[in-house]
């Protein structure tokens, strides 16, 4: 993320992944009274809005939360599952009944959609590529891995992959090396922050994205032109996603640091 202080002063929406971003695997007390200075600043400037966006349940996102919670700190929506967009209120978290119903209703008949044509991708390779050179190396509904004996082979594989499945919006295909891995993955941050955005009137180009994992992608690309960063310990794809908006990514590994 950009050091610019007038930064701050464009963006009207600021929305952070959870684990990994605002936190670690440890509560890092030490650093919670800086993060909450940061919000406040952030909330005083202008009528501006913190959305957390997690891959958790929101009963889960309660529990780990508690500790910033304690000093003061509460984002005003948190999105669950990926998908499910909730309002800070006086007695907890509500939830966006008509949003929440919709997505639930896409997200059915898409993962049911990706989820017969997993098992067809390890049978695809197994009759058009003879089994010396290449072996899957784990199977189920969310995830195939396939290794091939030689690094030129598994990227031809991969870019196979990604044109057969170009119109699968949660299948995603990732090469390392020799290695071609797909998974499941709902990507569904991006349409329900564009969602918060449309129903509180804020447009991409005042919002600003924050993430560190393959699932934070949606977020970056479905709002584009929003605003990008990441953490340090980002995965290649987010940190290249950032750097391609015009965004950074610094070496430390929250944001609040």
């Amino acid at each position: 993320m950009a050091a610019d202080e007038n930064l701050l002063a464009k963006v009207r929406m600021l929305v952070t992944d959870l684990d990994g971003t605002i936190m670690a695997r440890r509560p890092e007390f030490e650093l919670y009274q800086a993060f909450q200075q940061k919000i406040d600043a952030f909330h005083s400037a202008r009528d501006t809005i913190w959305c957390i966006c997690t891959g958790r349940s929101l009963r889960s996102f309660t529990h780990v939360f508690l500790a910033m919670r304690s000093f003061g700190i509460a984002p005003d929506y948190v999105i669950t599952k990926h998908a499910y967009i909730f309002q800070k209120k006086e007695q907890g978290y509500a939830p966006h009944w008509v949003w929440n119903a919709q997505i639930r209703s896409l997200q059915t008949r898409h993962l049911m959609r990706v989820r017969r044509v997993t098992p067809r991708l390890s049978r695809m390779f197994a009759s058009k590529i003879p089994a010396p050179f290449v072996r899957t190396t784990h199977m189920d509904r969310e995830r195939a891995c396939f290794r091939f004996n030689d690094t030129e082979l598994a990227a031809t594989a991969a870019e196979t992959l990604r044109e057969k499945t170009r119109g699968l919006r949660y299948l995603q295909i990732f090469h390392y090396g020799n290695e071609v891995d797909v998974r499941v993955i709902p990507f569904t941050k991006g349409l329900a922050v564009a969602e918060l955005a449309r129903h509180l009137s804020i447009p991409p180009s005042q919002i600003l994205v924050i993430g560190d994992g393959h699932n934070d992608l949606s977020m970056m690309e479905v709002n584009a032109p929003c605003y990008t960063g990441c953490p340090g310990n980002a995965v290649p794809e987010i940190i290249e996603t950032v750097h391609r908006a015009g965004g950074t990514s610094p070496p430390a590994a929250a944001w609040a640091a």
